[in-house]
This record gives C-alpha cells, sequence and structure tokens, in this order.
C-alpha cells in the first residue's frame, strides 16, 4: 500500500531478498504518563483515531499570557469555583476540553495539587478560551458585590 513509511518498504525489500527474518508487533495498548507520574492506559484504537488538540499551537502562548497577566486570578478561581483557598497558583495545562492550575493549599507547609476546570463547550481557537476565562471573572465579580 501506498502508505507504508520508507523504512518498512527497506524492510520488505529485505524480505523479498531473502536476507533474515521480518517479525510484525501489533502493540495491543499505549499509556500515558503526566506530569504527577500517573499512569493512564489508552486504548490503541483510541490513540489511533486521537487528533492534535485545537490548541496544541497556542498552548505556551496562553500559558504565558495566563501566568503573567491573569496570574492574581488563579488562586480567585480555585477558592471561588473548588473551594479550596491558595497561597499561590500556576497556570500550568490548557486544552480544547479545559484547564489546570498547580495550586499551594493555604494554611499548609507545603502541601501543592492540581485544579482541573473544564470548559462547558469544546474551545477550539485562544480567543474563545479568553472568553471562557473573562465568563469566569464575572462569576466572581458578580458573586464580591454586596446588596
Amino acid at each position: 500500500p501506498e502508505n507504508y513509511t520508507e523504512e518498512l518498504r527497506k524492510l520488505l525489500k529485505l524480505k523479498d531478498e531473502d536476507v533474515g527474518e521480518l517479525y510484525w508487533m501489533e502493540p495491543g495498548g499505549v499509556f500515558h504518563v503526566d506530569l504527577f507520574e500517573k499512569r493512564t492506559d489508552v486504548k490503541l484504537r483510541d490513540f489511533r483515531s486521537a487528533k492534535e488538540d485545537p490548541l496544541c499551537k497556542v498552548r505556551h502562548e496562553i500559558i504565558h499570557i495566563m501566568n503573567s497577566e491573569h496570574l492574581d486570578w488563579l488562586p480567585r478561581f480555585v477558592a471561588n469555583y473548588k473551594g479550596h483557598p491558595l497561597n499561590e497558583g500556576f497556570f500550568y495545562d490548557v486544552d480544547r476540553m479545559g484547564f489546570s492550575i498547580f495550586g499551594w493549599q493555604k494554611d499548609t507547609e507545603n502541601l501543592w495539587a492540581e485544579y482541573r476546570f473544564e470548559f462547558t463547550e469544546k474551545v477550539d481557537d485562544k480567543e474563545s478560551f479568553f472568553q471562557n476565562i473573562e465568563m469566569l471573572k464575572s462569576g466572581i465579580k458578580s458573586a464580591d458585590v454586596k446588596y
């Protein structure tokens, strides 16, 4: 077939020339190891059907902007939406489904935790991401209003 890689074509040529043995191994699955060394098994069919996340190309830019221009909001997001007050928080991951903040919990010596925020709808670009951030901020601002 036309979709063979060049390496596979070379191997098939060796087989045709009867030089050694050619073995084909089909892996049954793969696994993902995250930043905290947590292992998650991924079915091979899911892995093969996966597509690049639409925020992949702007991921580092979003992380930079969140940690430079919105840093003061991160502990407020966690306190208001997750119920955990923080000494400080850092934005460290984003994808079309949501984002994660790594935060140092208040009243602890050095207890850090990950807080995942899921979007209500998939986000496909940087502008949509920041619209979601502004909605989170608005929710906090309206809750801060004293009647």
